[in-house]
């Protein structure tokens, strides 16, 4: 019996001592209430961000790059324009052109200086009837590259500008728009606009040339080397055809009041057959119609007779 006390009491006082040890080396585990207390009384530390891989000096910063329009352009491809005849045009002088920016990767170039002329061949014809004229053999022009201070058909050119339009990767050669010095006479049918209609205002005298009346140079267009179905007239029953792709607009009648020669047109639309001699002459071709309605031939009357 007492050899069992006494290996109780040494049993107790091992485990006795070796608790006291295990505790000497781990902390104590908290109450919940000193835990609580614990928690109130520690600074919360704030959450670090792990911070990015780098490869820049101390004390360098690098900035986010935001995509704007400004770096959008700045990474849009370098696109050459094209002249008509597949020619890269000298963009280096700043001076001879502008560009029309319509945002992103489009863009119109207006060269000043050179437009694309051709001599007239004499294809045109007019119905007065109705009916579409018989279109004649058709051979396509001779457009060459003309510069201001240059003369055609007897016309001096005073301003010549060239559109080519990028889009991307491409270069689109998109029109010219020319003004002559100078005076051409002209043959052809004249005729009064009753009313009116799309491009054209009431009061109109708008001018449809047959084969010997055609005397203006032919401004390069998408459409003028293949010779196209006669057209009708929005007022009349003249139906027209010719090389330059269009009529031609002289102007007004209420600008040229007292004119004597303003009686010999029918105010009720019919057309005549005259022989006008024309200044101020002007031309315009855009193959993009938002600008031009596709195009245009203008001039004023300077004289008119009965042919």
């Amino acid at each position: 019996m007492r050899k069992y006390i006494s290996f109780l009491l040494s049993a107790a006082l091992v485990t006795g001592i070796s608790g006291c040890a295990s505790r000497s080396s781990v902390p104590d585990t908290p109450t919940a209430e000193e835990y609580i207390t614990r928690e109130e009384t520690q600074p919360t530390a704030e959450p670090s961000a792990e911070a990015p891989e780098t490869s820049e000096a101390p004390g360098q910063t690098t900035e986010p790059v935001i995509e704007t329009a400004e770096t959008q352009q700045e990474t849009a491809p370098v696109v050459v324009p094209l002249d008509l005849d597949g020619t890269p045009i000298d963009t280096t002088d700043t001076s001879t052109y502008y560009v029309s920016d319509n945002g992103g990767y489009w863009k119109d170039y207006v060269f000043d200086g050179f437009a694309w002329l051709a001599e007239p061949r004499g294809f045109a014809v007019v119905s007065l009837d109705g009916t579409d004229p018989e279109p004649p053999e058709f051979t396509p022009a001779e457009f060459k590259r003309y510069k201001t201070g240059d003369t055609i058909c007897g016309l001096m050119i005073t301003k010549a500008e060239t559109t080519v339009e990028t889009l991307y990767s491409d270069s689109f050669f998109n029109g010219c728009r020319v003004e002559f010095d100078g005076t051409a006479e002209i043959t052809g049918y004249i005729y009064y606009v009753t009313e009116s209609v799309f491009l054209e205002d009431e009061g109109d005298l708008m001018f449809a040339p047959t084969a010997e009346g055609c005397t203006l140079p032919v401004l390069y267009n998408a459409t003028v080397n293949s010779f196209s179905n006669p057209r009708e007239t929005f007022t009349n029953e003249l139906r027209w055809g010719n090389e330059y792709d269009r009529i031609f607009a002289l102007g007004n009648s209420d600008g040229y009041a007292g004119e004597d020669w303003l009686s010999l047109i029918p105010q009720d639309g019919t057309p005549v057959k005259v022989k006008a001699t024309v200044k101020n002459i002007t031309a315009e071709y855009l193959n993009d119609s938002r600008k031009s309605g596709n195009g245009y031939y203008r001039a004023a009357i300077q004289s008119l007779e009965l042919d």
